[in-house]
């Protein structure tokens, strides 16, 4: 308890950063790099992944080969990348005995892309900037920057800002300042949506 109370007396974004690491297993660190101002719950799995600036990892979530860019919000129950099982040779499942099983294509989430609660994002797909996931979608294809897609497969829905919008906010670039210095540039953006 000394260690804990010493972390508390520091300060509070010491303690919460401090008490993340200490909530999870090494296992489910190693290999990763992990951005100090992440904010990560409890029970989530990172397995050879890269984790930006100020992303947030709800409860239960799983990145496994995986990148995510600033800014990103990943909803609990999430499932990001993982393994292709080859099933059609003549040999086993299970990647012990298959040497066809493979972690080759790293799974991309963007900057600033929300993914809704118990998504799953299939091995490979790359997902663009401002892009938001519906709960609950299974993801099997790529989608492109500032789309809305959801179901299962996942299908566009609608473009999330006006093309002319979109690329203001993107030309800004928003997503590579911290959060006070982020917030004064969308501010000075004076964009009137058309909702």
């Amino acid at each position: 308890m000394g260690l804990i109370n010493h972390l508390k007396n520091l300060g509070g974004k010491c303690y919460h950063k401090s008490g993340m690491l200490l909530r999870l297993p090494w296992f489910r660190l190693c290999g990763n790099h992990i951005s100090v101002t992440a904010s990560i719950e409890s029970d989530v799995i990172l397995r050879h992944s890269h984790i930006g600036k100020f992303v947030y990892l709800g409860p239960r979530a799983n990145a496994l080969w995986a990148d995510v860019e600033s800014y990103s919000c990943i909803a609990g129950g999430v499932t990001i990348g993982g393994m292709n099982h080859e099933y059609k040779k003549a040999v086993s499942i299970n990647p012990l005995l298959n040497p066809y099983c493979h972690m080759d294509y790293r799974t991309k989430i963007g900057h600033d892309v929300w993914i809704g609660s118990k998504s799953i994002i299939l091995q490979g797909v790359t997902i663009g900037d401002g892009a938001i996931i519906g709960a609950g979608s299974v993801v099997t294809k790529d989608v492109a920057e500032n789309t809305i897609v959801f179901g299962t497969p996942a299908k566009v829905y609608k473009k999330r800002f006006p093309e002319k919008t979109w690329e203001i906010i993107k030309e800004s670039k928003y997503w590579d300042y911290p959060p006070e210095e982020a917030k004064k540039i969308l501010a000075q953006l004076q964009i009137d949506l058309p909702f």
